[in-house]
């Protein structure tokens, strides 16, 4: 049986719950939470990324946990090239670069790939002290292929501007990397470089919006110390709306991805029918309203407004067998998706539905977040 929460509804508003997450490293006495990798060296209070040698690289990776990097996060890192030498006296720069694979400590390849051409499912920002990929002298990149191995070749620049300062100077250099979803700005001694329309979401397989997050530098022939005396970073979640008089807090369990915007949604108890009673949020929107829980379930259809979505489970009661729990499915046009979600009368559960076009980065969005089916906890 359904009952309308008509007065519940008229007097509901919205607010947003956010979660922030970072780090700071203003000088390298402490190195507890980051890794090195390769000829990376701590040398007072300093990282050096790779010696004054040829065909050096070295990386420096912030490995406590992931990073949020699909909302909008601000990168800052301080450094300096000195010790030049090789070819083209100098070399040949260095790169922030976000990954989402098995392990932090990823290297890429020495010379022109800067220490992260090659790894696959990146993004990086070089700052190239020459001109080794056809783009007219030193320069500012965003560079990625996606999912698969990044380049250091121009084919792969989703944006470049070259610069006029000679990172080879010896001198102390910043660099900023801001982005609030869609837009990624980057700077460069506190002057705008490049300013890009892009969705990391879209671009990278995301770990519930998490990558690795590191700077790499590498030599070639031309050779210098790429040395940082700064990193840090601040981060911050995707907003997901809740209603102020329930006062529940939100917590985002499960993700699922599709390839419509047109979907269904199927709302079950998955064990035995206890009294369950629940409503259903998705993007603000009650979709659900204090619906008793049966195994047959309810469906219902939905547009997908945005690309980002949350369905939140807003249980009323506990049933008789706590917590209140519901199976969800997703249908998109490539098929059906399950997932668990409880809620009790403190706390909702709330799955976030992405969707992709599947151009973007093919058949790879079929999976569970924590590796757990509706089956395997019951």
């Amino acid at each position: 049986m359904k009952y309308l929460l008509i007065i519940f509804m008229l007097c509901s508003s919205f607010v947003f719950a956010q979660e922030t997450d970072d780090f700071e490293y203003e000088k390298f006495k402490n190195t507890n939470g980051l890794s090195r990798t390769s000829d990376a060296t701590v040398n007072k209070s300093k990282i050096k990324l790779t010696p004054p040698a040829p065909n050096r690289r070295g990386g420096l990776y912030f490995s406590d946990r992931k990073m949020i990097v699909s909302d909008s996060f601000d990168v800052n890192f301080c450094f300096k090239i000195y010790k030049n030498g090789g070819k083209k006296v100098g070399g040949e720069g260095l790169a922030l670069v976000i990954h989402n694979n098995d392990s932090h400590n990823k290297n890429g390849e020495k010379g022109v790939g800067l220490g992260y051409a090659g790894i696959e499912n990146s993004l990086a920002i070089e700052f190239d002290v020459n001109d080794t990929e056809g783009m007219g002298g030193p320069h500012v990149s965003i560079q990625s292929q996606g999912i698969y191995p990044n380049s250091h070749e121009k084919k792969a620049s989703l944006a470049y501007k070259n610069i006029d300062q000679d990172l080879k100077d010896g001198k102390h250099h910043t660099a900023r990397i801001h982005y609030v979803k869609p837009i990624m700005t980057v700077y460069l001694d506190g002057e705008e470089m490049i300013s890009k329309s892009l969705d990391l979401t879209e671009i990278l397989n995301l770990d519930s919006g998490g990558a690795w997050v590191g700077v790499t530098a590498a030599t070639g022939k031309s050779y210098s110390v790429h040395e940082l005396s700064c990193f840090s970073m601040a981060a911050k979640e995707r907003e997901v709306p809740y209603i102020t008089n329930v006062g529940r807090n939100i917590k985002k369990t499960k993700k699922i991805i599709v390839h419509s915007k047109e979907i269904k949604i199927r709302v079950w108890d998955i064990n035995i029918e206890d009294g369950d009673i629940i409503s259903v949020n998705l993007n603000g929107e009650w979709v659900l309203q204090n619906y008793q829980l049966t195994n047959a379930g309810e469906v219902f259809e939905f547009t997908l407004k945005d690309q980002d979505s949350f369905l939140v489970l807003h249980a009323h009661n506990l049933g008789e067998i706590p917590p209140n729990t519901a199976g969800i499915a997703i249908s998109d046009k490539n098929g059906m998706q399950e997932t668990v979600l409880r809620s009790n009368m403190y706390e909702s559960d709330a799955l976030l539905i992405e969707y992709h076009k599947e151009s973007q980065k093919g058949d790879i969005s079929r999976y569970w977040e924590e590796g757990e089916k509706p089956e395997d906890n019951y």
